[in-house]
């Protein structure tokens, strides 16, 4: 992030320095240019101000999410891997049910994610697609999406329909025990 507002301020501030140049070059012909650019230096403070407020203002400078290829929420593509990686699962697991269709599923992911690593080594998070596990989404009364269970020891422990605040979440994980609190 750091290296990014260093960049915009290098960049911001040697388009500054031109102006300022150029600004001297026209002699005071553009007034508010003139005054602006009465030195080359000012131009350049001013430009690299600028440059960090543009990559700000663009989202450059925000923290970037962790990166990883598998992703902290999984994707179960089988009955026989929702049975092992949720049914059968020592730790309690947050499945949400989806749509690659739905925009509210898309909204919802990102919130998913984060609790996935927050919650991480504590609680599982596993993503299901509706339309190609139907019988799943029928075996647990998935009526719209998004549908998010929480399951525990193989048994449904609570249920949101809808996008929901992380705070619902944590509210319910939260209930669950101190070793599912996050750190």
């Amino acid at each position: 992030m750091w290296m990014t507002a260093l960049l915009a301020a290098l960049g911001g501030a040697a388009v500054g320095l031109v102006v300022g140049l150029l600004g001297k070059l026209t002699r005071g012909a553009y007034p508010l240019i003139a005054r602006i650019t009465e030195s080359p230096y000012k131009s350049a403070l001013l430009g690299a101000f600028v440059g960090i407020m543009i990559a700000s203002w663009h989202g450059f400078l925000r923290s970037p999410r962790r990166v990883d290829t598998a992703g902290p929420v999984a994707q179960i593509t089988s009955a026989e891997q929702f049975r092992t990686d949720v049914l059968d699962a020592a730790r309690p697991v947050v499945v949400d049910f989806f749509a690659t269709w739905c925009g509210p599923c898309k909204m919802l992911s990102p919130t998913l994610e984060d609790l996935a690593w927050e919650y991480a080594g504590r609680v599982s998070f596993v993503k299901v697609d509706v339309d190609q596990l139907g019988d799943l989404s029928r075996q647990y009364n998935v009526q719209g999406v998004p549908t998010v269970v929480l399951i525990r020891g193989g048994q449904e422990v609570h249920r949101w329909v809808g996008v929901q605040p992380a705070g619902a979440y944590r509210q319910a994980l939260g209930a669950l025990g101190p070793q599912t609190k996050p750190q």
